[in-house]
């Protein structure tokens, strides 16, 4: 996604990037146990870290999965 980072730059937003739990840098404290607990968990991070900040879920491949459902909530 970091391509994405110079389209957006000029926009009203902060750009957060985050690892999924199975990627490296997170894989160690990982405790999903399905795709809907990872978008959970991921969403959950995104409002921990940005609290009432409105944002803008942006993914690709999975990633999409986890910005549609978390549209849906």
């Amino acid at each position: 996604m970091l391509p994405l980072a110079d389209v957006v730059q000029d926009l009203p937003r902060r750009l957060v990037l985050l690892d999924l739990p199975w990627v490296e840098a997170a894989g160690a404290t990982a405790t999903t146990k399905s795709a809907v607990d990872v978008a959970d968990e991921v969403l959950a991070d995104v409002y921990d870290h940005l609290g009432d900040e409105p944002f803008v879920v942006i993914g690709n491949s999975f990633g999409g999965v986890i910005a549609r459902h978390g549209s849906a909530r």
